[in-house]
């Protein structure tokens, strides 16, 4: 099932196509006005922000900006993808850290396979594999040696 107003531009005009590969998705994304997320087959259309959500993301941005400066951590915003292999799922976060360089998905430079924190307002459709996500993404700040935590009241501290 696809769920968009209209039929996702860049691709095949036939409203009953309901799976579409990666590739597929990646070809609508890179001239689609609105932004979807990709859950194995699915393209699911993100919804619209509210000023709230844009000013918490603005704020978290900005707080671990400068919690991360001097480290080798790089912040990124929603502009990039996260692309979830194992779940064959993509979606863009409000902001990701990575620790160091970040690993591309192949030859993209739009999508990120190496996160290891997001802060993302999950579809429906994505929630039910949220809690997998993030034990994965924790396993890989761990096996990296990586921790970054935020705690009450600004206490915060992030090591490599």
């Amino acid at each position: 099932m696809v769920i968009a107003q209209t039929n996702p531009p860049n691709l095949a005009s036939d409203a009953t196509k309901t799976s579409f590969t990666p590739d597929e998705y990646r070809a609508m994304e890179e001239t689609a006005e609105e932004r979807h997320e990709y859950c194995n087959g699915e393209i699911i259309a993100m919804p619209g922000g509210s000023e709230v959500h844009s000013a918490i993301a603005c704020n978290l941005l900005i707080h671990l900006g400068f919690l991360l400066r001097d480290t080798d951590f790089r912040l990124y915003n929603s502009d990039l993808r996260v692309w979830i292999p194992e779940y064959n799922c993509g979606t863009y976060t409000d902001l990701m850290v990575v620790n160091g360089e970040p690993e591309f998905h192949g030859s993209r430079t739009d999508e990120i396979l190496n996160p290891l924190l997001v802060n993302i307002c999950w579809s429906v459709k994505l929630n039910h594999i949220l809690n997998n996500i993030t034990i994965s993404i924790a396993r890989r700040a761990i096996a990296g040696n990586g921790k970054c935590t935020i705690g009450l009241k600004g206490r915060s501290s992030c090591t490599a």
